[in-house]
């Protein structure tokens, strides 16, 4: 936590889409401490030591784009799946083309929900609070279950495109 807030990573080699969205996620109600990574390695590395560093801030999810200049977004969820410091870490994955197959990469390789990068900041502000929710509900659920047998969350499902 920072100031009672939760922490988020977006991690969007896109300048101008890592503005929008560290924008919606400052915005009350939630007003999220937002960090930023604009590739896959810095991300892992931020992560390894969020979820490690005493004092760090874990974050509460992670915003993560598809398409990276050094990995794509299944590269960064086998590392992050693949790490017990990381593995629990709900991902969001984002993506501006071919959502299709990006879409059952992304899932497959762990990520919590996937979402087509809108158009419409509003559309961005109601796929984030649907995602938030989701997870929050999904804590709540399974306070009793652990990672699922294929490492993945326990609380890993699918959000609507759109």
């Amino acid at each position: 936590m920072h100031d009672g807030r939760a922490s988020v990573l977006v991690v969007d080699d896109n300048l101008g889409f890592v503005r929008v969205v560290r924008a919606v996620l400052e915005e009350p109600p939630e007003e999220f401490y937002v960090h930023t990574a604009h590739s896959g390695s810095r991300a892992i590395a931020w992560l390894e030591e969020a979820c490690t560093r005493p004092g760090a801030r874990r974050p509460a999810f992670v915003v993560l784009d598809f398409h990276l200049p050094d990995m794509d977004a299944p590269m960064v969820l086998a590392t992050l799946r693949g790490d017990p410091r990381t593995r629990d870490v709900p991902v969001l994955v984002v993506s501006q083309g071919g959502w299709e197959e990006d879409e059952s990469c992304a899932l497959s390789a762990g990520a919590c929900a996937f979402r087509v990068k809108p158009a419409a900041i509003r559309e961005l502000r109601t796929s984030l609070a649907d995602f938030w929710r989701s997870i929050r509900d999904a804590d709540v659920d399974s306070l009793d279950r652990g990672p699922s047998e294929d490492g993945r969350p326990a609380r890993a499902h699918a959000v609507g495109r759109g």
